[in-house]
């Protein structure tokens, strides 16, 4: 009721006033967890790696495949910016480095056959 009263008469907050928490600024108090691990950890973690891996080589081919149909725009007598072949070849190439850096730092789980 104080605090409602100080709000309509627009009086500045007196000492004797309880702070007021704003839930929506201050958040709930800090807890203190711990990090349970489960056995199941390293199963998702590899998951998530070989998720990454496909995600790189789905991009990487949507990158080579948009790079040669412009190319064949360009062969075909179409109109073509060069900008935007020399762009899709930058992106292409982009690519495919960022799936060779994740490839090599992968840990092998076959033996090449």
């Amino acid at each position: 009721m104080k605090i409602l009263e100080r709000l309509r008469k627009r009086s500045p907050p007196t000492r004797s006033d309880p702070p007021v928490m704003r839930a929506d600024l201050d958040g709930p108090p800090p807890m203190k967890t711990t990090i349970q691990h489960s056995p199941f950890d390293r199963v998702d973690a590899a998951r998530d790696e070989r998720n990454e891996l496909e995600r790189l080589r789905d991009e990487a081919r949507y990158r080579r495949e948009r790079l040669e149909l412009y190319r064949a725009r360009l062969y075909g007598g179409r109109a073509v910016s060069q900008g935007k072949l020399r762009e899709l070849q930058r992106a292409s190439d982009g690519a495919a480095a960022r799936l060779r850096r994740a490839e090599a730092a992968a840990p092998r789980t076959h033996p090449p056959a």
